[in-house]
């Protein structure tokens, strides 16, 4: 090679050597915002507030107990009051390696019923949650591209896109593609954005008041979604929460769901 070359040569493959390991992998970054905020157990209640287009509100006193057992996360989601949902829950078995599988209670009936795959992407209680939106997302389930970069909140932030790989699970979780603000420091999802099947959002989610707990996990205390296409409004806001419990698997079994 001709000498005079060797510089402009050594300046382009020193140009894609950065090139080719500068750009960040988009599902190792999912994973890690996952594990960012991952319990194995923990207790809480939060105050459920559902805000219709016109202004009006709706509040339900929640529980929530949470435990590992193996490969399954198992999850016992209570409703305290008002009176007309008291005594509501829903069971959830969150498997690491095969669909969930959820319950739920209703006590006016005295009847158990399962929540079958095609309403996951329902909404949970009459609010803008989404029964989906009560257990962790199976990362297998999408295929991740790197956007780029936003600012939430002053911080510096990767903007992932997450698209289901196949049309039935789309069609079950009610949404076509996620994309997701995660903070390049802590890992933290601040802010998750849904678009429908016409590629148009109609949902927001924002994940606020981010607290450390002993485990060096964040737990976010507030938790807000909109609906761009109805104009209605749900927010979650935990009171007492506790990265801990005591529940044994029996407190989780399906003929065992009306006990507190």
């Amino acid at each position: 090679m001709n000498t005079m070359h060797k510089p402009i040569a050594m300046l382009l493959l020193a140009t894609l050597l950065i090139s080719g390991t500068g750009a960040p992998d988009p599902r190792e970054i999912s994973d890690k915002a996952s594990g960012a905020i991952h319990f194995d157990a923990l207790e809480m209640t939060s105050t459920l507030t559902i805000t219709d287009k016109n202004g009006s509100t709706r509040t339900r006193k929640v529980s929530n107990i949470t435990k590992k057992f193996g490969t399954t996360t198992k999850s016992k989601i209570r409703f305290l009051s008002p009176a007309e949902v008291s005594g509501t829950t829903i069971l959830i078995y969150d498997n690491d390696k095969k669909d969930d599988d959820m319950w739920i209670y209703m006590p006016s009936l005295r009847n158990t019923r399962r929540i079958v795959s095609s309403e996951k992407g329902k909404s949970f209680m009459g609010s803008e949650f989404s029964n989906a939106d009560m257990s962790k997302p199976n990362p297998d389930d999408y295929t991740y591209k790197l956007l780029g970069s936003a600012s939430v909140n002053a911080k510096e932030c990767w903007k992932i896109e997450s698209v289901f790989v196949d049309k039935t699970t789309e069609k079950n979780h009610g949404f076509s593609k996620k994309v997701s603000y995660i903070d390049k420091e802590s890992f933290l999802n601040y802010k998750t954005e849904y678009f429908g099947s016409d590629g148009k959002l109609f949902k927001t989610m924002v994940l606020e008041n981010f607290r450390k707990q002993p485990n060096g996990k964040h737990f976010a205390y507030t938790m807000k979604v909109e609906n761009t296409k109805n104009g209605r409004k749900s927010d979650i806001k935990v009171e007492q929460f506790k990265p801990t419990s005591s529940a044994t698997e029996k407190y989780f079994e399906v003929n065992n769901i009306e006990s507190q």
